[in-house]
């Protein structure tokens, strides 16, 4: 019973490697929403914050 050994997701968030940790993201992505957004809040809303804050990461390294 459980997962794998040796298996590992990755975030659901596009352009994040991550490995996973709850809900489908990584740890700073879970982490993030669970500080920012209220309970409630839709899921698309979330992932295209999140998507924006990636982008701006990405374009600064």
């Amino acid at each position: 019973m459980g997962r794998k050994r040796g298996v590992r997701k990755i975030c659901s968030l596009e352009g994040c490697s991550g490995f996973h940790y709850a809900k489908g993201l990584c740890k700073k992505h879970y982490h993030y929403n669970y500080y920012h957004f209220k309970p409630g809040k839709k899921q698309e809303e979330m992932e295209s914050v999140l998507s924006v804050s990636i982008e701006n990461q990405q374009a600064e390294a």
